[in-house]
């Protein structure tokens, strides 16, 4: 369990308004994360680290040499059968005593306190939780989240996807919020599904992939009915390792060209790689090896591409001679000293026409 700066802060400064002495938070790294002496925050802490990796208390004496430690008792702090942290209250050895369980039950008391606010969020909150916590990997509380994903019956062994949808931001008659409603329709129906709309433009949904392949029809339906919107499809992973997935999802979503609508990252190839690529960097590649057609050249180019390079497909799909396919393709070499028809130079075509 991830214990936040804050809480941890808070913790020492209620243990200190108890007893008044000097108080540590140690981390099982034996960092101090928060102290009544600022100054040694972020400090290491010798016998708090001992602590650590033995699980038992350990007490200083005026005669003992341990780095970072004065006279005192530090103990471990249990929660949910795991060591979180540890206590040092640095004091005659009979006082430090006298508090080292009182600091013991403060410290759990207000995690458990924290866990219950927790509890008390809303359901809509709780996915939205749930969601931001898988898509970031940022997870401050995995029993509380383990709990949610209970709840919501997405078991940890199977299997899912990150879909990430994203609103028109070009049509002023699109209502937003009718999108949103109509996706928490879609959403609501679907088993093992948990979503949230995160502002100003995106609702994230977490799919068991099962249940994705199952609907992905209606998912295609859906979105052909509403032009206002677009999504992206993540990789397969486990819930844990969703931010993956989230990530693919986006790369997903910006491989969408013109008539597209909803695109997954398993049907992406090339788009993988470019869109890793700064778009300055695109810019000038393109530029250096279509700078000097026109766009009737390179749309002839994409056309000969998408035909495999056959004269006699690329004259049909133009409604051209097979002569002026030719003439074509050697004003474009006599342009740009690349040949259209050699495979190595056809990379460099490609490449440059779809980036």
């Amino acid at each position: 369990m991830n214990i936040s700066h804050n809480l941890s802060q808070e913790i020492i400064d209620t243990i200190h308004d108890v007893c008044g002495y000097n108080i540590n938070f140690i981390t099982t790294q034996g960092i101090i994360s928060a102290s009544t002496n600022p100054e040694r925050i972020g400090s290491y802490h010798e016998i708090g680290h001992q602590v650590a990796l033995t699980g038992k208390s350990l007490e200083v004496h005026q005669n003992d040499d341990y780095h970072g430690s004065q006279e005192g008792i530090n103990i471990p702090v249990y929660y949910h059968q795991n060591m979180i942290a540890i206590i040092g209250i640095s004091a005659p050895i009979e006082e430090a005593r006298r508090y080292a369980h009182l600091a013991e039950r403060i410290t759990v008391l207000l995690l458990h306190e924290q866990e219950m606010s927790l509890y008390d969020r809303s359901l809509d909150a709780q996915k939205r939780y749930v969601i931001r916590s898988l898509m970031t990997n940022d997870i401050d509380n995995r029993n509380y989240l383990e709990d949610c994903l209970t709840r919501f019956h997405m078991p940890l062994d199977e299997i899912y996807r990150m879909m990430t949808f994203q609103f028109s931001s070009n049509d002023p008659k699109v209502n937003i919020s009718t999108q949103i409603s109509a996706l928490h329709s879609l959403f609501d129906g679907i088993d093992q599904t948990i979503y949230s709309y995160f502002y100003p433009d995106h609702f994230l949904v977490c799919i068991r992939n099962e249940a994705y392949m199952q609907h992905r029809h209606q998912f295609v339906q859906f979105i052909n009915e509403h032009p206002s919107l677009l999504c992206g499809v993540g990789q397969t992973d486990k819930l844990f390792s969703m931010h993956r997935s989230y990530q693919s999802s986006l790369t997903a979503l910006s491989s969408i060209h013109e008539g597209q609508r909803l695109i997954c990252f398993d049907d992406l190839t090339l788009e993988i790689l470019t869109s890793e690529i700064d778009s300055s960097i695109k810019d000038s590649y393109k530029e250096k090896i279509l700078g000097a057609l026109k766009e009737e050249e390179i749309a002839f180019l994409k056309v000969y591409y998408e035909n495999d390079q056959s004269l006699n497909q690329t004259a049909q799909a133009l409604h051209l001679h097979k002569n002026t396919i030719q003439q074509r393709l050697n004003t474009i070499t006599s342009k740009t000293d690349l040949n259209p028809r050699h495979f190595q130079d056809a990379v460099l075509f490609y490449l440059a026409i779809h980036l």
